[in-house]
């Protein structure tokens, strides 16, 4: 503290003294000075008291500033610069963890309690501050007793002498450790929010909703071609400039309702115009970071990824599995893929079902051995061992059916790895025909070598046999050309169903690739609590708010255990999964697939282990697969019902016609007409069948032609039940009719019409059983036509009336076999709404059906009515 004299009033007060005696040298009385006198005391005594009040103030702040640095833990310390010795403060021995009875109070026992890594600089940073280098302003660590490490910052002034040379630095230190860890983590935090934008490889954009401005990253701007200065200056207006006009609705659709909170996040596929003309698909992600007191969105951020490339492979891979699916099922022969090494069948076409007469998954729970007869079993598993191996392609065998029914097949194979699995695949041929061809050639040997002494003695019976076995021997050589080329065909099919399995192999590895890194749920887990450290807003989509599910068990929301500790496993072992299917439990209970693709990692040498990855909902997936593979199945039935529908007709117009010019000279003329009018009929038939598929086929791409004219309805309806009258007689069906007193002008496409009524009818014919009764009825009502066909037969099962007009539909639930490809209400359904009209049905099972057509009336008639 400065000591504050009066030395200037002293020295008033003697000259006042002196003063006064040359006053009474010179005869004046010393009463004269009194008043100076009086103003002297009176200046000494407020000197003192500003004395008084300078000395208080001043102890005042002394205080103010030690409970200051006592509030903010600051320590003040001096070091002697000649005697090295140093000189702490309370503040520095609890900032150091120490007693003062433990501190030598010296230079280098300061240096003892630094951390060895942060030592020698601490120690050159005094050093320079001495050489007058740079000020002393650092920080190090210090070591407590207790093992505690704590962070510090110090600032420190050397003093000097006259000279320059140092002579004391005097200075303090405080705790830093809490801003230290803080910034700390702000880095780790930012070098994890800049490897996740690395790894997705997005744009990141930032939008004010009020103003329009908008920021877009140099990745946003990469992905469309340009460059950010390109883009400049930014507003919303440049993201819509960019986007595809008919994408453009549905997105601002999309973020409408996120504004409006019916969607957590903003989240829209879309095509954004390239700089190189090209239009490029892209995924925007966003939400809503700041709204108003209101609730409105003021400002939003976000993401883009370009998934061009994920579009174009979602084609391929639908185009590869259709191909597949036409190779596959395209051929006639039943097809068989079995393990090598367990002999379980894996998979099978549905001509293997028709074959076996089981459906695919019973025959999927069998073995190679249960499709075979107990005799042919050890030669057949012989040849399946020498085809594994390679040493042979086929064999003849036979397969017994679920029936018992044993049926000789030819069996070629080849090796193929199916679901990473060795596995033989075999084509299954009926050669039922060509050995029961062997079996009649060995039948007319044996009659022939009968014959042979017969007709020694009939040479012209003889030269007749002998032309009747060179005909034979002919259809046999032209039955095994036949065969050649079958067989031909088939190792070609072959081949280009192995071609087409690797491709689609390949199109698999690509596909995975797409969803390797794409993005839903980010989570961080401590592996050693099991507790989630981090987890994305996203987590919303599973019915979780992101603050219910931090620091919460990870386990709990997997839908088995077992299954959460086989990933834990795995993954442990593995150091990184990708594409990792694990079941999720969603909040309301709901069990869903999640793609898991997470990684092990620590941020820094002392941070714990912790996995961090993405978790994807592949649900949708798993669905559209099970949709893929339900219409393949209806595929594959219709294709075998129309296979039958066309061999059946075939075959009796091969098979009479063949009779007729064989045996055309013994043949009665009532036969040849009886058979002249079945070939006629199956042509009909076929013909039928054939302008079916013509005519669905038509509709579905658009090319339908139609010609409507007006023309009477009565009349039209009358000559297509006149084709129906021997069909009805044959069946034991009454055939009623009946039409209003004058005739009915509609106005539409007359073959159309016909084709309709003439559907409606057959399937009237084939649903009704012998005895029953069909009424077809022409009705005027008040603006329409009606045609109504009423039948007696079996009905409609409620689970199948929603469906009957559905291409290719036919009925699980019907207690009879009826032959058909399930076209036939489909195309009347398709003809009469595309031309105005309507049909509907009301049916009761085993009670019969009635199908009403409504059209609309031509002008006149509408008028008259």
């Amino acid at each position: 503290m400065p000591n504050i004299e009066h030395r200037p009033l002293s020295r008033v007060s003697q000259k006042l003294a002196e003063l006064e005696e040359e006053l009474l040298k010179s005869g004046f009385s010393t009463d004269l000075m009194l008043p100076v006198r009086e103003a002297l005391a009176a200046s000494e005594q407020q000197f003192a008291d500003e004395r008084q009040r300078v000395l208080h103030k001043q102890a005042e702040l002394q205080h103010r500033m030690g409970l200051a640095m006592d509030a903010a833990g600051i320590g003040i310390w001096e070091l002697d610069l000649k005697t090295n010795a140093l000189v702490w403060d309370k503040w520095m021995y609890r900032l150091y963890g120490i007693e003062p009875g433990t501190f030598s109070g010296a230079y280098e026992a300061w240096k003892n309690g630094l951390h060895p890594d942060d030592l020698e600089q601490a120690v050159r940073d005094v050093e320079e501050a001495v050489a007058d280098v740079r000020p002393f302003d650092t920080r190090f660590r210090v070591i407590h007793p207790s093992g505690e490490v704590r962070y510090l910052k110090a600032y420190a002034v050397i003093t000097r002498d006259r000279e320059g040379g140092p002579l004391k630095m005097t200075g303090i230190n405080y705790d830093i450790t809490a801003r230290t860890l803080a910034e700390t983590k702000l880095l780790e935090q930012t070098k994890w929010l800049e490897g996740v934008i690395e790894a997705t490889q997005a744009g990141t954009w930032w939008w004010n909703v009020e103003t329009g401005e908008t920021v877009f990253g140099d990745r946003w701007a990469g992905i469309l071609g340009y460059s950010v200065e390109e883009l400049t200056p930014f507003s919303i207006e440049t993201w819509t400039r960019l986007v595809h006009p008919e994408d453009l609705s549905a997105c601002q659709h999309e973020l409408q309702k996120h504004f409006d909170g019916a969607l957590p996040y903003y989240d829209c596929e879309m095509r954004m115009w390239h700089k190189d003309g090209a239009w490029r698909w892209v995924q925007a992600r966003g939400k809503v970071t700041e709204r108003g007191s209101d609730g409105r969105p003021l400002v939003m951020s976000g993401t883009h990824q370009d998934i061009s490339e994920r579009k174009r492979l979602e084609r391929e891979l639908i185009d590869k599995v259709k191909e597949l699916d036409s190779l596959y099922n395209g051929i006639t022969d039943a097809v068989f893929i079995a393990d090598i090494e367990t002999h379980r069948i894996l998979d099978c076409n549905h001509v293997a079902e028709k074959l076996m007469e089981l459906d695919r998954a019973a025959l999927q729970r069998m073995h190679v051995e249960a499709v075979h007869p107990d005799d042919m079993l050890q030669f057949t598993m012989q040849a399946f061992a020498r085809q594994a191996r390679g040493e042979q392609r086929v064999v003849e065998t036979e397969v017994q059916t679920s029936t018992g029914t044993r049926i000789p097949v030819s069996i070629m194979t080849s090796k193929l790895e199916f679901h990473e699995r060795a596995c033989l695949m075999g084509v299954f041929r009926d050669i039922s025909e060509s050995k029961e061809a062997e079996e009649r050639i060995k039948a007319a040997n044996q009659q022939l070598q009968a014959s042979e002494q017969q007709l020694m003695a009939a040479n012209q019976q003889l030269q007749a046999s002998e032309q009747q076995l060179m005909a034979a021997n002919q259809q046999l050589q032209a039955s095994e050309q036949q065969l050649m080329a079958a067989n031909q065909q088939l190792q070609a099919s072959e081949q280009q169903l192995i071609a087409a399995n690797q491709q689609l192999q390949a199109s698999e590895a690509k596909y995975r690739l797409i969803f390797e890194n794409l993005q839903d749920v980010y989570a961080e887990m401590d592996v050693a609590t099991g507790l989630f450290d981090e987890i994305s807003p996203s987590i919303i989509q599973y019915g979780y708010s992101r603050a219910e599910v931090l620091h919460s068990p990870a386990r709990g929301y997997f839908a088995e255990v077992g299954e959460w500790e086989e990933f834990m496993n795995t993954l442990l072992t593995r150091r990184m999964l990708q594409d990792y299917e694990l079941r999720f439990r969603k909040k309301d209970g709901s069990i869903v697939t999640g793609s898991l693709s997470v990684a092990l990692y620590q941020f820094t040498h002392d941070s714990p282990l912790k996995v961090a990855g993405t978790i994807r909902d592949i649900s949708a997936r798993k669905d559209h697969e099970l949709q893929i593979r339900e219409n393949l199945k209806l595929k594959n039935d219709f294709i075998s019902s129309v296979s039958h529908e066309l061999r059946t007709p075939l075959f009796s117009i091969l098979g009479f016609s063949s009779m007729l010019l064989k045996d055309n000279a013994t043949i009665d003329s009532a036969t040849r007409h009886e058979f002249t009018s079945i070939i006629h009929d199956e042509s009909s038939r076929l013909s039928s069948l054939i302008e079916d598929l013509l005519t669905i086929s038509r509709i579905e791409a658009g090319k339908a032609k139609y010609h409507p004219e007006t023309f009477g309805l009565v009349g039209l309806v009358c000559s297509v039940v006149a084709l129906f009258r021997r069909e009805s007689a044959e069946k034991n069906l009454q055939l009623e009719e009946e039409y209003p007193a004058i005739e009915v002008a509609v106005r539409f496409d007359r073959d159309s019409l016909k084709q309709v009524v003439t559907n409606l009818l057959g399937n009237a014919m084939k649903f009704t059983l012998s005895g029953g009764s069909i009424k077809i009825c022409v009705l005027l009502c008040s603006d329409a036509a009606c045609i109504q066909v009423a039948d007696t037969g079996i009905g409609i099962d409620p689970a199948d009336r929603d469906k009957i007009f559905e291409k290719f539909y036919r009925s699980e639930h019907c207690e009879i076999h009826v032959d058909g490809t399930g076209l036939g209400l489909a195309i009347v359904k398709e003809l009469l709404e595309s031309q105005g009209g309507a049909v509907s049905v009301e049916s009761e099972l085993n009670r019969g059906s009635t199908f009403t057509v409504t059209l609309p009336l031509a002008a006149s008639a509408s008028e008259g009515s």
